[in-house]
């Protein structure tokens, strides 16, 4: 998570688990990155997280990924 990015933007915090994404379940890592590749940045989301025990709700608007670039 990026400080200022759209997941920080919505609220999403370190320790937070993604459960699902527009009611699809996201399972693992690879699930979650899927999920959100499939959608178009500027597209608003539905994130269900776990926070400890409880069960929040997100919006979130995708931003573009960033581009990697290796050494």
């Amino acid at each position: 998570m990026q400080r200022g990015g759209p997941a920080d933007r919505a609220g999403l915090r370190a320790g937070d688990t993604v459960v699902s994404i527009n009611g699809k379940e996201i399972s693992d890592t690879a699930a979650l990155i899927n999920e959100t590749a499939a959608l178009s940045p500027g597209t608003q989301a539905q994130f269900k997280v776990l926070r400890g025990r409880e069960a929040v709700s997100l919006a979130v608007e995708l931003g573009q990924r960033p581009v990697t670039r290796k050494p």
